[in-house]
């Protein structure tokens, strides 16, 4: 995990121990599928122009400027879990990197996600993306299916470099068994991405704790919001907390549009600037079963922390 958090008996496990349970629940047997892209050429380094005196490759260098991504993509989840799935590592140009960290083992649990920052060093995001150009994702976009697994995540991988935007993806990535009836030439590929996927979700020790700062809460500028109708609820009614008086100008009965995907009447808005200091403390002490007051209605927001390269709702496809 990036920010290599630790964890207790009170907290879920970090990052690292997640995509690792993720795996162990969606590696399954099945039969292979066909047409794998064959594996990705490795490109060369560049000089950077930044720096001319050194070889290096060259990506983006702004704060909200993605450089790598490694995230989960489909599988068998409900449409509102989807849209607040975030990816396993963003890193950015500035060297930033962004993953969620423990949370408390309770129900109701807070509202936001427990969002963690770390900066990468310079000389550590060119590790990494050495290691991507060995790994074959810098190479031309392609897809690596593996089993016929049914309903698992893709694994996608997103690497900016030397001016171009590199997409990877691989289905049912997460356990080396699900390739045992691959061919050599089709199995190779993904083993390189497990590699990749591996290295990124531990940059501590990947790169060494000199090349990765201490992990910070990330502070988020806007927050995309699902609005749908009614409380919230779960099943037990005992739990039932009182409304939150929602503090701003437009109503939620009409607040944003209509979420994209299958969604049904959910709404979805972002909020940033004066609007967003106004709603952010009242986000922090809401929960999962907190519900919000609105022109003598009851709403559930589900709130969605946007990332430095995101601007607007994320859709559910």
């Amino acid at each position: 995990m990036p920010v290599n958090l630790r964890s207790s008996a009170l907290h879920r496990p970090t990052r690292t121990l997640r995509i690792l349970l993720l795996a162990a629940a969606l590696g399954v047997a099945g039969c292979s599928v066909a047409g794998a892209s064959p594996a990705s050429p490795a490109v060369p380094p560049t000089v950077s122009p930044t720096d001319p005196g050194s070889a290096s490759i060259d990506h983006p260098l702004g704060r909200g400027d993605l450089v790598i991504r490694v995230e989960l993509v489909g599988g068998f989840i409900g449409p509102s879990a989807l849209v607040t799935r975030y990816p396993i590592v963003s890193i950015y140009g500035d060297g930033t990197a962004i993953a969620e960290g423990p949370v408390p083992m309770i129900y109701p649990g807070p509202a936001l996600p427990n969002l963690q920052a770390a900066h990468v060093s310079e000389a550590g995001l060119q590790r990494l993306l050495g290691l991507a150009a060995a790994d074959g994702l810098l190479g031309p976009d392609a897809s690596y299916n593996g089993m016929g697994v049914a309903d698992a995540a893709t694994t996608a991988f997103t690497v900016v470099a030397n001016g171009v935007r590199h997409r990877i993806t691989a289905y049912a990535l997460s356990e080396a068994a699900n390739d045992a009836g691959l061919d050599a030439a089709a199995a190779a590929p993904r083993a390189k991405l497990r590699a990749f996927a591996a290295a990124v979700t531990d940059l501590r020790g990947t790169l060494g704790s000199s090349a990765v700062g201490g992990d910070t809460p990330y502070v988020y500028t806007g927050v995309a919001l699902y609005v749908a109708p009614g409380a919230p609820t779960s099943g037990d009614s005992t739990l039932v907390e009182t409304p939150i008086a929602w503090p701003l100008a437009m109503s939620l009965a009409t607040f944003g549009e209509l979420a994209e995907g299958s969604l049904g009447a959910t709404r979805c808005g972002v909020v940033t600037g004066s609007d967003l200091d106004t709603l952010r403390p009242l986000l922090a002490r809401a929960s999962q079963l907190t519900g919000w007051s609105s022109t003598g209605a009851t709403y559930t927001i589900t709130p969605r922390l946007l990332l430095p390269d995101e601007t607007r709702c994320p859709g559910a496809a």
